[in-house]
């Protein structure tokens, strides 16, 4: 299974787009994040912080998801946290915790603590196309959007900003 999803970055480098890909096999199970390490390292153990806290069963697959940018920026940390929760929303798709199998053409920036509370960038919908369907709150203003409050309602201790 595969998937993938947009997510936006803002920083004093102005919006930077950053492609979130991901797939599932066979493999030894477990969770490979590509991308700055200083971010992804600490963010692995988040994910799967969050999964045990909450009960989530996740299948025994390997789980690979890339965070592709121009490595050249240099963002910093609090830059990155925008990326952990379309990050987490690819690989619950995976693992089959959420009820969608695809964001293709989806935007999605957002941060999330390990208390689960979910800090949502409402500003992603100034920065997207017509075409582009963003994952965003009820209070989100776009036409095309999935609401994440539906997307994860289903998860036990989650709550949106």
């Amino acid at each position: 299974m595969e998937n993938r999803l947009t997510s936006l970055i803002q920083s004093d480098k102005g919006i930077i787009k950053v492609e979130l890909f991901g797939y599932s096999s066979k493999g030894t199970p477990g969770i490979e994040i590509v991308g700055d390490a200083k971010f992804t390292r600490a963010l692995k153990e988040k994910m799967i912080y969050l999964c045990k806290t909450r009960g989530l069963h996740i299948p025994f697959k390997r789980y690979v998801i890339v965070m592709e940018f121009d490595q050249s920026q240099k963002l910093r940390l609090n830059e990155l946290k925008w990326l952990e929760l379309p990050i987490l929303l690819i690989f619950w798709s995976l693992a089959d915790v959420l009820p969608i199998k695809s964001f293709r053409n989806c935007v999605c920036t957002g941060s999330i603590d390990i208390s689960g509370k979910i800090e949502y960038a409402d500003w992603i919908s100034s920065y997207t196309k017509d075409d582009v369907v963003v994952i965003g709150s009820t209070h989100t203003d776009w036409h095309r959007k999935i609401v994440l409050e539906d997307l994860i309602s289903h998860i036990p201790e989650i709550e949106i900003n």
